[in-house]
């Protein structure tokens, strides 16, 4: 059930110039007039000269959005005064007074006496936004531009006005420069400057914070202006805010600074100040790889830390940035501590070709993902510390070299593709002279003569016609001597 709290004082003057009149009856109405006398009753005023009370008014029966509550009293010689209009808005069952505004979702505006018109707002979040406004049709000169907003519950914004100059003959020219001040004007070029974008336009953005750091308690002034490429300034732009220096809220250093994509993170935090519990939320928040363009982190408030969980699905970088912000008052304080994000490695091979026998080659592990990493190829175990990283390879029959597992410490990665496969066609003969032979797989379409020495190796020969093992050959050790006959495989 909805209900309004209100409170209604009323002093009533005779209409008679020589006798003050004594009220006997008060009545209230909303937003259409039912006639003298058929409004619901206040108490009973019992000939009172003045009311001042409190009352519980039921609103049940009321739609939600805008609405007109009226109070007029009747005095004792039947005179009715004027009725007193106070704007009332009633909230949605689902209206929540301690949670944060609800996203914008519609502009209204108009020109001077002009008929309203509607651009949508996809869920601005904090009130702060732009949107581009047609002027086409204004000719030079002041034009007032008034406007209002629309929130998700469906309540409209009080309409405000601001003035603007068209000078619809003008060419459009260049903004070199936009600043700001807070207080007193330190003189032209002599305030803050603000970047903007573009460079080199006559339509420019710029977002920025202003330093309050110093400023007096209580009100002050900031004041915006812009120059063009010609020198010449345009208008101030002023606004005031409330300074309160009872509140501060300052972000530690983070211990560890590197993270994997979707781990938690730990960000302490000191204030000073009564924050409000119930309308108060204390929240983290994210840049991009850069440092700038913060976004929400769903937080949870553990004593005097702020723990989130970072996106699973981010891009690896090391210049990411958290600042803590209190939404009531709304102050934020980026950390000092620079973080790197790593993501998981995915990783896959390249670089298959044909090459003759005795040859050498390269192959190539290629990772995306945050390295240093480790890779298995073909049983063999490689750190990888920048990418694609070379393999030099010397297979003596065709081999595959596929990619068995990935990590670089946030877990397995993902492998795409097939192994590298180096063809090497068979040789007709092959002859090893005296010396040791590493273990190794050979084989010839015809013959093959050794004079090596297999000591704890494994060996293969394989030939299609005959095998001589010549004088000073020798097979010993703990590994396997394989001689066949048989085709090339």
């Amino acid at each position: 059930m909805h209900k309004l709290l209100f409170s209604v004082f009323a002093c009533f003057l005779s209409i008679s110039v020589f006798s003050q009149s004594r009220l006997i009856r008060g009545e209230f109405y909303w937003d259409t007039d039912p006639g003298f006398g058929q409004g619901l009753a206040l108490a009973d005023l019992d000939s009172l000269q003045s009311i001042d009370s409190t009352l519980l008014i039921n609103v049940v029966d009321l739609s939600p959005g805008n609405h007109v509550l009226y109070v007029r009293f009747k005095d004792d010689e039947n005179n009715w005064s004027q009725s007193y209009a106070q704007n009332v808005m009633i909230a949605p069952e689902n209206y929540n007074p301690g949670e944060e505004p609800k996203d914008v979702r519609k502009l209204e505006y108009y020109w001077d006496n002009g008929t309203p018109a509607q651009l949508s707002v996809n869920g601005v979040t904090d009130y702060e936004f732009t949107n581009e406004i047609p002027t086409n049709e204004l000719g030079s000169g002041n034009h007032l531009l008034n406007y209002r907003v629309k929130d998700a519950y469906g309540f409209w914004s009080v309409w405000q006005s601001k003035s603007v100059f068209i000078d619809a003959e003008a060419p459009g020219i260049n903004i070199a420069k936009i600043e700001y001040f807070i207080g007193s004007d330190p003189g032209l070029d002599m305030a803050t400057s603000v970047s903007f974008t573009p460079v080199s336009s006559a339509d420019v953005s710029a977002g920025f914070e202003a330093l309050t750091a110093g400023l007096p308690q209580g009100q002050n002034i900031i004041t915006i202006r812009a120059k063009d490429a010609e020198g010449n300034w345009s208008a101030f732009y002023r606004a005031s805010f409330d300074n309160d220096d009872s509140y501060t809220l300052n972000a530690g250093t983070i211990s560890p600074a590197s993270f994997c994509a979707g781990a938690g993170i730990s960000v302490p935090f000191t204030k000073t100040g009564e924050f409000d519990p119930d309308k108060n939320k204390f929240k983290l928040q994210l840049s991009d790889a850069s440092g700038n363009n913060f976004t929400d982190l769903s937080t949870t408030v553990n004593g005097n830390n702020l723990q989130a969980n970072l996106p699973e699905i981010i891009n690896e970088g090391n210049g990411y940035k958290v600042r803590v912000v209190s939404t009531l008052p709304y102050m934020k304080s980026v950390s000092s501590t620079t973080l790197t994000i790593k993501t998981e490695p995915t990783g896959f091979m390249s670089g298959s070709q044909t090459i003759t026998f005795g040859s050498s080659t390269t192959i190539y592990v290629n990772i995306s993902g945050s390295l240093p990493a480790t890779a298995v190829v073909a049983g063999q175990t490689y750190t990888i510390n920048s990418t694609p990283h070379p393999i030099n390879v010397s297979p003596t029959v065709t081999t595959h070299y596929p990619i068995t597992s990935i990590n670089n410490g946030c877990g397995t990665g993902s492998i795409v593709g097939g192994p590298v496969v180096i063809t090497v066609p068979c040789p007709i003969n092959i002859t090893h002279g005296t010396g040791t032979l590493p273990s190794n797989i050979y084989q010839a379409s015809n013959t093959i003569v050794s004079q090596k020495k297999a000591i704890n190796t494994d060996l293969s020969y394989t030939a299609g016609k005959s095998i001589i093992l010549s004088a000073g050959f020798e097979a010993s050790g703990s590994k396997v001597f394989r001689a066949q006959i048989g085709s090339c495989f």
